[in-house]
């Protein structure tokens, strides 16, 4: 069902990742990030879990809400950079993009014989990746979420590292540290003269250290 234009299931879950994705929509805006203007209409629950049956993954409630709300943005024309949500330069993936991302991650970062789980770098198969900067993505576990549907957020980067330490207790989390950040005016939208579009922190050094630390800054 939908309630004032948004898909919703689990509704608990649904709200509070709603109001937090609303709130960081009216901080582009005011910013005039374009971002605002290429969000894709939502899709349902059954739409997702359709969608992830031949990867074999349970897609946890907070990370649906966010495609419930909107399934990411559209494509950008070619040369006009990428639509990013602002602080860190990450894309906004469509469920779609999101599950092709993980095949790619199993395929290209795959698991060997004797691989531990807890220190080796490999891709693991119940990590979703549902947001990501070039090679930095943030990512929740399938298979660690809470009675509400929350799953802690952690970031792969380049070199792997901290891959296995928690950078958000949540995917709300994430949203809300990112609607502040701007709220704050710490970034500012940037027009490149061939047209490119991106964010650049007004000042790094105002971002606070445990941010800039973060990886989500």
């Amino acid at each position: 069902m939908r309630d004032g234009g948004v898909v919703v299931w689990d509704k608990s879950t649904a709200d509070h990742v709603v109001r937090a994705l609303t709130a960081l929509e009216v901080q582009w805006r005011r910013l005039g990030a374009p971002i605002a203007t290429a969000l894709e209409p939502g899709i349902s629950s059954q739409e997702i879990d359709l969608l992830a049956v031949p990867y074999g993954l349970e897609i946890p409630g907070e990370v649906k809400a966010s495609w419930g709300w909107h399934n990411g943005a559209r494509a950008v024309a070619p040369g006009q950079g990428r639509w990013t949500v602002g602080p860190g330069g990450y894309e906004f993936l469509s469920a779609q993009s999101s599950l092709e991302s993980y095949a790619l991650n199993r395929r290209v970062h795959e698991e060997s014989p004797g691989d531990d789980p807890l220190l080796d770098p490999y891709w693991h198969e119940s990590w979703l990746p549902f947001m990501t900067s070039d090679a930095q993505r943030l990512f929740v576990d399938c298979d660690r979420t809470d009675q509400f549907g929350a799953s802690p957020v952690r970031l792969v980067t380049w070199e792997w590292e901290n891959f296995q330490v928690d950078r958000a207790t949540s995917v709300a989390q994430v949203i809300l540290i990112w609607t502040w950040l701007l709220e704050q005016d710490l970034y500012h939208v940037v027009r490149g003269e061939s047209g490119n579009v991106w964010w650049e922190p007004v000042e790094w050094s105002r971002v606070p250290e445990f941010l800039r630390r973060s990886g989500l800054a």
